[in-house]
């Protein structure tokens, strides 16, 4: 990945108009150490994310796993008495 150019740097940042050489590139360099922090900060933020929504979705497909035996073995449970009232 490239440095901004200068121009772009200059433009999100006016307050280092005047600058020139070194000092122009430790501000720009500066910048993009901030920049590279603060991304690795969402990176991270959004792979904590990730792996909670994983595990979210993990119980929710267990529970619902549960639910569909619970209602397997309620029907099984309910043929009987299904079969009683067809006789009336």
């Amino acid at each position: 990945m490239e440095l901004v150019s200068e121009e772009e740097f200059l433009e999100a940042h006016p307050e280092f108009v005047g600058l020139e050489g070194h000092d122009l590139m430790m501000k720009r360099l500066e910048d993009e150490a901030s920049q590279r922090v603060e991304l690795e900060t969402q990176r991270k933020d959004l792979m904590n994310r990730r792996t909670a929504t994983q595990a979210d979705n993990k119980k929710r497909k267990n529970d619902l796993d549960n639910l569909t035996e619970t209602l397997k073995k309620f029907i099984e449970s309910a043929t009987p008495i299904s079969e009683v009232f067809q006789k009336y």
